[in-house]
């Protein structure tokens, strides 16, 4: 029984450890995918699959599709196998419920689908255009739609966030996951923000109405990039960095998202202040999130701290009462002090009572 009993705990011991492994690398996977192809489409206009350039980018798309694509089938495989023991339970007990090869097919073939849209490279079947600079053109909204089926892997976002969740609440206090959680989420949006703010900046660009003023865009009058007109066309070309200009966006959309606007980086043209009210909205509605969720999870600490000094008062005073000799009062007091602090604030007498 003993050894049983081992094999057991080794067994659940290992499953966990598996499912921590699938949980992390699920995670890793999306947050690359919802990171990555916005910057590609916002700070790499030239991104291509078929250029050389750009093979490192196209290696780790390759990893994540492939993490993807073998999850699945593990999925798929633990599935078919489990409806097997469903149906033979059913045909030798009559219980529970009978699952169709059909619909196990169905099942099989949406997946196939999503995978294979998610997953295959449209640029490989779209013939080639023209060179996309940084003043946004169609060709650029051409590159930028061929890259847009990779967003369906943001689908699993949720339930990737649900099981992380589940994973971490027995670790954490759900209070401070939660502000973790919010936390990450607004560093997402941030992302997505800048992201959006950059294109703004070159959609603006374009406008012939806004050639001729130095300061027609964000960038241009923060140094970013240098626009000159030639032969009626505005050709840009970038005075720093990829990573200093994604660092500029990244600053303006948290000062803006958490409503700090110190007024450095302000929009100048008509599609900027649209994607900054926008970036506005978003900002404020997590910030309030974020604010009463801090609020209630200072209130539970202040109440758990104030219950516990109370109860240690009280202590005191029922030593002081029965006449306890000193060095036998703070030896009481302090084992008591570790024990929850040891527990973290739970009274397991009082859960002991009410089950």
């Amino acid at each position: 029984m003993g050894r049983a009993g081992a094999t057991g705990s080794d067994g659940a011991w290992f499953r966990n450890r598996i499912a921590a492994a699938d949980v992390l690398l699920t995670c890793l996977a999306t947050s690359y995918v919802c990171v990555s192809v916005p910057f590609r489409i916002a700070f790499v206009p030239g991104f291509s699959v078929r250029r050389a350039e750009y093979a490192s980018w196209v290696r780790w798309d390759c990893a994540a599709d492939a993490f993807f694509v073998l999850r699945w089938l593990v999925e798929t495989a633990t599935r078919s196998e489990d409806a097997v023991f469903a149906r033979a339970a059913w045909f030798s007990t009559g219980a529970g419920t009978r699952e169709t090869n059909a619909n196990g097919g169905r099942r099989f073939l949406r997946g196939l689908l999503y995978h294979a849209c998610a997953t295959f490279p449209l640029e490989v079947l779209a013939p080639l255009t023209h060179e996309c600079g940084w003043v946004w053109s169609a060709a650029c909204a051409h590159r930028a739609w061929l890259q847009a089926n990779r967003f369906l892997r943001l689908t699993a976002a949720p339930e990737c966030a649900r099981r992380a969740f589940s994973l971490l609440e027995h670790r954490i206090e759900v209070g401070r996951l939660r502000m973790w959680l919010l936390f990450l989420i607004m560093s997402i949006a941030g992302h997505w923000a800048a992201c959006a703010f950059f294109v703004a900046a070159r959609l603006d660009e374009a406008s012939p109405l806004r050639r001729a003023r130095e300061d027609a865009t964000w960038p241009r009058a923060d140094g970013l990039w240098n626009a000159t007109l030639v032969e009626q066309d505005v050709v840009v070309t970038l005075a720093r960095t990829q990573l200093h200009a994604y660092a500029r966006s990244y600053y303006w959309a948290l000062v803006t998202m958490v409503t700090t606007g110190y007024g450095d980086i302000v929009p100048r043209a008509r599609i900027e202040t649209w994607t900054c009210v926008a970036c506005m909205y978003v900002g404020m509605s997590i910030s309030c999130a974020a604010i009463a969720n801090l609020t209630l999870l200072v209130m539970s600490a202040n109440a758990q701290n104030a219950q516990h000094l109370g109860r240690l008062d009280g202590l005191r005073r029922y030593a002081r009462y029965r006449r306890f000799p000193p060095n036998v009062a703070r030896r009481v007091v302090a084992y008591v002090e570790h024990e929850w602090r040891k527990r973290r604030g739970v009274d397991e007498s009082l859960f002991d009572r009410e089950l």
